[in-house]
């Protein structure tokens, strides 16, 4: 797994590279979280590249990036 994090004016960027179990899903969304609280950032682009489908989105809980606002997803 590899991955990429960018810090963007209005928004964090993470994007996720050859994640290939469910472990390495979790572990890249609490970094994505830790960033997204140092930085002081409540929207965040996660960008998923050549990985193996291991989850559904209705399966994760965005709730620590989103705070109070419902996570939109596309």
């Amino acid at each position: 797994m590899l991955y990429k994090v960018t810090i963007q004016p209005a928004y964090l960027k993470a994007e996720l590279f050859n994640r290939e179990t469910m472990e390495e899903t979790r572990e890249f969304l609490q970094i994505v979280a830790g960033a997204a609280m140092r930085h002081q950032r409540s929207s965040v682009l996660i960008c998923v590249h050549s990985s193996n489908p291991v989850f559904t989105v209705e399966s994760l809980d965005f709730s620590r990036i989103s705070g109070d606002s419902p996570p939109i997803v596309a």
